[in-house]
């Protein structure tokens, strides 16, 4: 709704839902997901962080992208890594529905504020 707005100029605006509903990349999330130590999960992050991928809130950037994580993270991270740290857009959703919908659908629904709500 909100694209369609946008591109025609016609439309009702939404609420703006806040970026940490739908999720935020935290050492201690990232630790029990990709199931690593969180020594190794701070680093991570940290360097995220660094490379200015995620805010001090742990938002990631929705301009993140493989390449861009993966060129953030320290030489020889597994591909495994980038995939969950991608993930951390939208890790509280995640959690609800899982591998049900894909990266490009959870990536629109960010993109349009759409409140997910699962009974």
């Amino acid at each position: 709704a909100n694209d369609f707005r946008k591109m025609t100029g016609a439309g009702l605006a939404f609420l703006t839902i806040p970026r940490s509903y739908y999720g935020t990349l935290t050492a201690k999330w990232l630790s029990k997901v990709a199931e690593i130590e969180m020594a190794e999960a701070e680093k991570y992050t940290e360097a995220l962080k660094k490379a200015g991928l995620v805010d001090l809130t742990n938002i990631m950037s929705m301009d993140a992208t493989p390449a861009k994580v993966a060129a953030a993270l320290p030489a020889g991270t597994p591909a495994s890594i980038v995939d969950w740290c991608l993930k951390g857009r939208y890790s509280n959703m995640y959690a609800l529905l899982g591998d049900h919908i894909g990266e490009a659908t959870y990536l629109k629904v960010l993109q349009n504020n759409i409140l997910v709500d699962v009974l």
